[in-house]
C-alpha cells in the first residue's frame, strides 16, 4: 500500500475472478479508477471450483467463533495491479459455491443467485469472517463500500462494528445495484443467529413486519447510494415494480447517485482482447467482418438485414416477455417474436436462461430457433469472449427492461457500434439519447410505453433508418461510439461525495 487513505469494497462477485453479472464487471473495474487518492481493497466470496486466476495462490487460515465453537476460515490474497483482493471461504468449502448455483457441473441459471433458495446464514458467516479478518490483519480504511444486499450481514454484528469504529473512524456506504433483490430473512433462522445478530434482525423485523439483508443496510449504513441518477429518483418516488419500499421510509431523499462506468481497456473494440480485428469509430467498417461471421454462426439466410441483439440474463426483468408469451403453450407463444421479425431484422438472443436448462424460458427459445430458423438465433452459453464478438457483429441492441438500475450492456453496445433500443427506465434513460426527441444528438431509440406495439414500432423505425437512410444511421452509430462512458468520467461523482463527507457538507 502506498497511500494513506484506503477504500474497502465488500462484494459477492468480482471480475475476472468470478462473474455472475454486471456487478462483477463494476467491482472489477471501479477500484482501479478510484486509485488516484485511495488504495483499494476488494473482499469477496470464494466459490469452490468456480474461481479463475487463483490456481497458484496459497490459502491462509484463521478462526472465528460461532456459538462458542472456533470455526476455521480461509482466505486467498491476490495483488493485481494496484488493487488488493481477498477471497474468503469457510471450513465447509462448498457453502458459498452451493448457495450461488449448486455444484460446479450444474448449468448456469439466469435467475441465480437472485431468487434461488439460498442458506441465508451463509451471508452472515461471511460477514463475521470479514470482520474477524479485518481485525486480524489490522487493515485501516476510510470508507467501506457495500456492493448490494449480499454483504449487508455485517450490520448483524453491531458490537464488532463498534469495536472496529473505535479503533478507526470510517463510514459505511451501501451501493444498491438492484433493489428488487434483497435477501429475505425468515423468522425460522433467527434461532441460528448470534445473540447480537438476532437482536438486531428482530428489531428491523418488528419495525417493518419483515426483514431482509438489504433492509439491514438501509437501516444502519451511514450513506445509501445507487448506480444511476434516474434509478435514485425512481426509488425515491417509488415508481418501480419493487417490493420492500417500506424499508426506504424516511430515506427517499437521501439516496445518492453514483453512476456506473465501463472499463474502456476491456469493453471497447479498439482494445478488446477478444477481437482478432480491433476497430474504433474511424474504422467501424470492420464491423462488417464480425457481422458476416455472426450471421454465418447464426445460420441467417442473409447478412444484409440489420442484426438485432438481445444480450442479458433471460429473465422477465429484462423484458423477454416482449419476445415470447410464456403464459401460452408453445405453439401460441411465438406471435410477438414473429411480429418483431416482420420488421425485417434478424434477431439474436444471447444469455443465461432464467430457470436454467430445464425451465420454460430455455425450452421456448430453443423451439423458436427451430420455428424461425434463418431469422432467429438463440445462444445460452454466455462468455465475455462471445459477448465481445456479438456486440461487434450486431447493428442494434435491444434492452426493453421492466426496470434497470443502471445497465451496462447499452454502454458496451454504443462503444462497439451497436445502436441501443431501450425502454427509458433507470440508467437506460440516463445514458441513451432518444432519436424521436433529439434526432441530431441521438445515440439510440427509446421504446414508447411498455407495450408490444411500442417495441415493434421502435424496432421498425430503427430498421427503416438502417435500410433507407444509411448516412443518418452511421451518424447515430458514431455518436454512440464517441460518447465517453469510462470510469474516468464517472468517478467524479465518487470524488465529489468523498469531498463532501470530509467537509461535513453531505446530507446523510
Amino acid at each position: 500500500m502506498k497511500k494513506e487513505k484506503i477504500l474497502v469494497h465488500l462484494t459477492s462477485e468480482v471480475a475476472p475472478f468470478y462473474k455472475r453479472g454486471g456487478l462483477a464487471d463494476v467491482v472489477g473495474s471501479l477500484p482501479y479508477n478510484l486509485g488516484a487518492e485511495y488504495d483499494n481493497i476488494v473482499i469477496s466470496f470464494f466459490y469452490q471450483h468456480r474461481m479463475n486466476h487463483l490456481e497458484d495462490v496459497p490459502r491462509q487460515e484463521f478462526f472465528m467463533e460461532i456459538h462458542g465453537v472456533d470455526y476455521r476460515c480461509y482466505y486467498y490474497k491476490v495483488i493485481k495491479g494496484e488493487v488488493t483482493f481477498y477471497f474468503l471461504n469457510l471450513e465447509d468449502e462448498n457453502i458459498f459455491s452451493d448457495s450461488e448455483a449448486g455444484n460446479s457441473n450444474k448449468p448456469v441459471n439466469g435467475d441465480a443467485p437472485y431468487v434461488a433458495a439460498i442458506p441465508i446464514m451463509a451471508y452472515f458467516y461471511f460477514a463475521k469472517a470479514f470482520l474477524t479478518m479485518i481485525r486480524m490483519l489490522d487493515i485501516s480504511f476510510e470508507f467501506l463500500i457495500l456492493h448490494d444486499w449480499h454483504v449487508c450481514g455485517i450490520f448483524g454484528f453491531p458490537e464488532q462494528l463498534d469495536q472496529l469504529k473505535k479503533k478507526q473512524s470510517f463510514l459505511s456506504m451501501l451501493l444498491i445495484h438492484n433493489f428488487e433483490f434483497q435477501g429475505d430473512i425468515l423468522p425460522d433462522v433467527f434461532s441460528c443467529m448470534d445473540p447480537e445478530t438476532k437482536e438486531r434482525v428482530d428489531a428491523v423485523n418488528r419495525k417493518f413486519g419483515s426483514v431482509t439483508l438489504l433492509s439491514l443496510g438501509l437501516e444502519y449504513a451511514d450513506i445509501v447510494s445507487t448506480v444511476s441518477e434516474n434509478y435514485a429518483r425512481e426509488l425515491g418516488e417509488k415508481h418501480l415494480p419493487h417490493s420492500g419500499f417500506k424499508f426506504l421510509e424516511g430515506k427517499e431523499k437521501k439516496i445518492k447517485s453514483l453512476p456506473n462506468g465501463v472499463d474502456r481497456g476491456l469493453w471497447h473494440p479498439a482494445t478488446s482482447p477478444h477481437l482478432v480485428l480491433n476497430y474504433d469509430e474511424n474504422t467501424a467498417h470492420a464491423k462488417d467482418f464480425y457481422k458476416k461471421q455472426l450471421c454465418l454462426d447464426a445460420g441467417f439466410a442473409s447478412d444484409q438485414a440489420p442484426v438485432l441483439l438481445f444480450m442479458a440474463r433471460l429473465t422477465h426483468q429484462k423484458g423477454i416477455s416482449f419476445l415470447l408469451d410464456f403464459r401460452e403453450q408453445a405453439e401460441k407463444a411465438f406471435c410477438d417474436l414473429e411480429n418483431v421479425l416482420r420488421t425485417g431484422v434478424n434477431l439474436v438472443v444471447f444469455g443465461n436462461p432464467g430457470g436454467g436448462l430445464s425451465g420454460r424460458i430455455h425450452k421456448y427459445f430453443l423451439q423458436a430457433g427451430e420455428e424461425f430458423k434463418g431469422r432467429f438465433y438463440y445462444d445460452w452459453k454466455y462468455s465475455d469472449e462471445k459477448a465481445h464478438q456479438m456486440l461487434a457483429g450486431a447493428d442494434m441492441l435491444l434492452a426493453p427492461s421492466l426496470f434497470e438500475p443502471c445497465g451496462l450492456v447499452q454502454l458496451y453496445a454504443m462503444s462497439f457500434g451497436a445502436v441501443p433500443l431501450v425502454r427509458p427506465t433507470g440508467g437506460l434513460k440516463d445514458t441513451v439519447i432518444d432519436f424521436y426527441a433529439q434526432p441530431d444528438q441521438a445515440t439510440g431509440f427509446h421504446i414508447p410505453g411498455y407495450t408490444r406495439e411500442g417495441l415493434v414500432s421502435a424496432i421498425q423505425t430503427a430498421a427503416d433508418l438502417y435500410s433507407h437512410q444509411r448516412e443518418a444511421w452511421d451518424q447515430l452509430r458514431i455518436r454512440g461510439m464517441l460518447t465517453d462512458w469510462s470510469w474516468n468520467r464517472m468517478n467524479s461523482a465518487y470524488d465529489r461525495l468523498f469531498r463532501m463527507v470530509r467537509s461535513n457538507t453531505l446530507y446523510i
